[in-house]
């Protein structure tokens, strides 16, 4: 067990210190946020991992809460997405005081590996810090505070932020 966590947290460390290169993505102006960007790790033709904004657009008049739950929706929906097993669903999401509560279902535990949690873990805190109000996170399996496979406890965990990562909402299409 120690053994996996020292594995977990030298590759958290590693994408912090050498995080995958993120692709620039047009913004453009406006009022309303009606764009939305989540970012899924890819891989690049070298082989080494990046992360792509994809845009949620159609949001604009949406209350925050309202464009936390699609973006959330869009990024595990996205079948290109490296981080989440096949399956998982945002069951629900809840906003309050910088609090954000990411209810998923339970095929989320259906992987395993230190380097594929790291990476689901990576991929979640950089979705929440799309929202420059998120300042923790939580997430929940089945409505549950669980650790994920490899034993990684995300409840009302703070987001670090990683350099270039804020903010990435628009506001507008």
């Amino acid at each position: 067990m120690p053994q996996k966590l020292l594995i977990v947290l030298c590759i958290i460390l590693l994408l912090f210190v050498f995080p995958p290169k993120i692709h620039a993505v047009a913004q453009a102006n406006g009022t309303g946020a009606a764009v939305c960007y989540y970012y899924t790790p890819m891989f690049a033709e070298n082989d080494s991992l990046e992360w792509q904004a994809r845009a949620v657009t159609g949001l604009a008049g949406s209350s925050e809460e309202a464009q936390m739950r699609s973006v959330f929706t869009a990024l595990l929906d996205d079948r290109d997405c490296l981080a989440f097993p096949n399956g998982v669903r945002l069951l629900s999401l809840s906003y309050y005081q910088g609090l954000l509560v990411v209810n998923v279902s339970g095929a989320m535990e259906a992987y395993g590996g230190a380097a594929q949690e790291a990476l689901v873990c990576q991929t979640l805190y950089r979705n929440a810090s799309v929202f420059p109000q998120v300042q923790r996170l939580t997430l929940l399996i089945d409505g549950e505070a669980k650790p994920l496979p490899e034993g990684t406890l995300i409840e009302n965990h703070p987001l670090y932020c990683a350099p270039g990562l804020l903010p990435l909402c628009n506001d507008s299409e």
